[in-house]
């Protein structure tokens, strides 16, 4: 069974960011940029709301204050929006949020992508899956 993780967090606490009065419920991540070491933006989702890609100029900002890419802040503040990044594997995830979010909350959802996508694209894993990959690319070339 595999463990699930469920934050116990207060509709009102200190541990939110933002200025708005909506709750947990209402907290949502519009878009997620993955940033490669050189500053490139190499994958982008959007799921509420198509979010520019100037809005990543405030987190370059914060990159070129950094001494080092891990002195990065995990939370930034933007006039719109906030942004919450972990570092991991020499790439930057960047979510954008909107309205207040707990900052654990969204840092622990962005380590779990992480560790999905390093077990999924793993060697091994293509490997087993070769051709189902091979005929999915097929498939779509049609």
């Amino acid at each position: 069974m595999p463990l699930t993780f469920r934050p116990e967090v207060p509709e009102r606490s200190s541990v939110f960011v933002g200025r708005g009065g909506h709750g947990f419920g209402a907290a949502m991540i519009h878009s997620l940029f993955l940033i490669n070491s050189s500053g490139d933006i190499f994958l982008e989702k959007h799921w509420k709301s198509v979010v520019s890609r100037s809005v990543c100029d405030y987190f370059f900002e914060a990159q070129e204050r950094a001494s080092e890419a891990e002195n990065v802040p995990p939370v930034i503040s933007t006039p719109h929006h906030y942004l919450l990044s972990v570092y991991r594997h020499k790439i930057f995830f960047v979510a954008v949020i909107q309205t207040e979010v707990p900052p654990l909350f969204v840092i622990e959802f962005l380590h779990r992508v992480v560790d999905t996508f390093q077990k999924s694209l793993s060697a091994q894993f293509l490997h087993l899956h070769f051709w189902i990959l091979f005929a999915i690319r097929f498939i779509s070339e049609r």
